[in-house]
């Protein structure tokens, strides 16, 4: 249910993709 709420909501799912890049980039370090 929170995947469908994070799609319908744009702004939500730019947030979540920016944690997700945040993460991977300290995952290199």
């Amino acid at each position: 249910m929170k995947l469908k709420i994070a799609t319908s909501d744009p702004d939500l799912l730019r947030g979540m993709r920016a944690i997700l890049t945040l993460l991977l980039l300290f995952d290199f370090y």
